[in-house]
């Protein structure tokens, strides 16, 4: 059977599990795994996304965990290109309440992080409107792995790495199963996939930006 979609996964673990009472728990080994994932792929779910016309602060898309770095980005001989200053809450508030009637290119960006939410804003200083508006930026990010469903049936990672899905779903399945002998097995195994993914994923991001080499002359 293949193994791309959310119910072929799900029936394929329930065949390896040799189980078939197991219909309400295979989604939370699957769950499980999912947020194990997202906290060791990071280099893998690393992206960058961009906006335009921003004539108020800007909410960044659900499908982002981390906001890394956030710039410019007018495109080439454009106006302006380059990096916003990252700065914190009282930084922001700070000058907000100094200088909160300024009007002048945006200069720094507070990353405002809501975990009750689960939303991420971005809080501009000087403040955007339509006025003055932002004409384009680029944000430096780290994405967030979007779960499996019945709705939802594949993702990126399931696609490039079912292994990973099926090993990291069984090792969550164990200690549920009591059956503690099969840990290392499903441990090394999916330890192995994970580890196989972020290596290639170097090596791609590595590819680009490898030192020129020039050949020695010997006099």
């Amino acid at each position: 059977m293949a193994l791309s979609t959310y119910a072929e996964l799900k029936a394929t673990m329930t065949r390896w599990l040799v189980r078939s009472d197991l219909t309400a728990d295979i989604p939370d080994f699957i769950a499980l795994f999912e947020g194990r994932a997202r906290r060791e792929l990071r280099e893998w779910l690393h992206t960058t996304i961009s906006a335009t016309n921003l004539t108020t602060n800007y909410v960044v898309a659900a499908t982002v965990d981390i906001v890394l770095g956030v710039a410019y980005n007018d495109g080439a001989g454009g106006v302006r290109n380059g990096p916003l200053d990252l700065i914190g809450f009282e930084d922001y508030h700070a000058r907000m309440a100094c200088d909160a009637t300024v009007r002048q290119p945006v200069q720094a960006v507070f990353v405002d992080r809501d975990e009750v939410a689960n939303t991420t804003t971005l809080r501009f200083y000087p403040p955007v409107s339509v006025s003055a508006p932002l004409s384009a930026i680029a944000l430096d990010v780290i994405g967030y792995l979007p779960a499996l469903s019945d709705s939802a049936t594949t993702n990126r990672l399931l696609a490039v790495a079912p292994d990973a899905y099926l090993y990291g779903a069984l090792l969550e399945s164990a200690p549920f199963l009591q059956h503690d002998e099969r840990i290392p097995i499903w441990q090394s195994r999916c330890d192995e996939a994970l580890q196989g993914l972020t290596m290639h994923t170097e090596r791609k991001l590595q590819s680009g930006n490898r030192p020129m080499r020039f050949e020695r002359v010997f006099g």
